[in-house]
């Protein structure tokens, strides 16, 4: 999302280089250009969803970040490991070069990507994305939508409460970029770096939150429970089957995955569900120092619905990442009785899928 609002291109531009070019010469008026498709996303104030929440605490500096040296793929090894040169910090989202010089002359954290962004779309754009969702490092302290939307806000008091994250893993996912700054302006190169995560949503904003933050007391005071399973992208060779097959994880095909499909009924009914994390996500999550809101959440006056309605602002589904579970999130909680209607034990089920990809 930062590149496609930056100069509306993704990776899949980046890599036809050349050829995107020539299409671009020879027929603009077929093809949108990128500078066209960037104005045409930023017209749209809720793309800002898909934009970093977390701020440095999450994503690092300009030179440093809790997911340098991970693979891009599950048990894979990192560039430097397999003695090829050494990759720039993730941290450094996007990295600045100059026409004719293939290095990075300045490597700018998310902060400071934010702020070229700023400089490309203008104030009045930044202005309107700031007023839609807080994209700092620190939960606002004030009882608004933006506190509510924020990755650093407690969880609510709600005893029975339960959430269940289920995404993909597996799959090279982008992370930071690399932009020639040319005299036709910013221009990205074809040096994307990639991470493991679901092709969409970076493993750190998958699972950040559900496999570390919400184990944290400062971020779930009332000890909410937290289930993640994740589930590692296979793919469905040759098969004619929807969804790229039975064993899929990608952040849309997912939802076709036949085991995901039946945790999924399994919280339904009311059953147990055993974690399972594979990937290196907690040790990653483990570095990650939270900044907290200044003042404590308003507590729930009422009951668990109360609690799940607090629970379903636009909240940590979000992703480009907008941290938070993206896939599934699952809320089970008793439902309310009803005046002369006896109380069933089935529970009550919100399902919370993506607003948007990370691009």
């Amino acid at each position: 999302s930062l590149a496609t609002m930056l100069s509306g291109d993704t990776s899949e531009t980046a890599q036809l280089g050349t050829f995107m070019q020539l299409h671009l010469d020879q027929a603009p008026h077929i093809l949108m250009t990128p500078s066209k498709r960037a104005r045409l996303l930023r017209s749209w104030v809720s793309g800002a969803s898909m934009l970093p929440r977390g701020g440095e605490a999450l994503w690092g500096t300009g030179t440093s970040s809790v997911d340098d040296g991970a693979s891009a793929s599950p048990g894979g090894e990192a560039p430097e490991a397999k003695g090829q040169a050494k990759r720039r910090s993730m941290g450094a989202m996007v990295c600045l070069s100059q026409e004719g010089d293939p290095g990075c002359t300045e490597q700018l954290s998310i902060s400071s990507a934010l702020q070229l962004l700023r400089k490309q779309a203008g104030e009045l754009y930044m202005q309107k994305v700031e007023a839609f969702v807080d994209l700092s490092s620190k939960a606002p302290a004030d009882d608004g939508p933006l506190r509510w939307g924020s990755p650093f806000v407690p969880l609510p008091q709600a005893p029975e409460l339960e959430i269940f994250c289920l995404y993909g893993t597996g799959l090279p996912t982008e992370r930071a970029y690399q932009y020639l700054n040319t005299s036709a302006g910013l221009k990205i190169g074809g040096d994307v770096e990639f991470v493991d995560g679901d092709g969409s949503v970076p493993l750190l904003s998958l699972g950040f939150l559900c496999a570390d933050g919400w184990s944290r007391p400062e971020l779930n005071p009332h000890g909410v429970s937290v289930t993640t399973r994740e589930y590692v992208h296979k793919s469905g060779g040759l098969s004619l089957s929807v969804r790229g097959g039975p064993e899929a994880a990608d952040h849309v095909d997912i939802l076709g995955n036949q085991e995901m499909i039946l945790d999924l009924l399994r919280v339904a009914s009311g059953a147990t569900l055993q974690e399972r994390i594979t990937s290196n996500i907690r040790s990653m999550a483990r570095q990650v120092e939270l900044v907290t809101a200044d003042a404590p959440p308003p507590t729930p006056t009422s009951s668990v619905p109360s609690a799940i309605a607090l629970h379903e602002v636009p909240v940590r589904a979000g992703p480009l990442f907008p941290i938070g579970c993206e896939e599934v999130v699952a809320l089970r909680a008793p439902r309310q009785p009803q005046a002369g209607v006896p109380s069933r034990s089935r529970p009550a089920i919100r399902a919370v899928r993506p607003q948007a990809r990370h691009r």
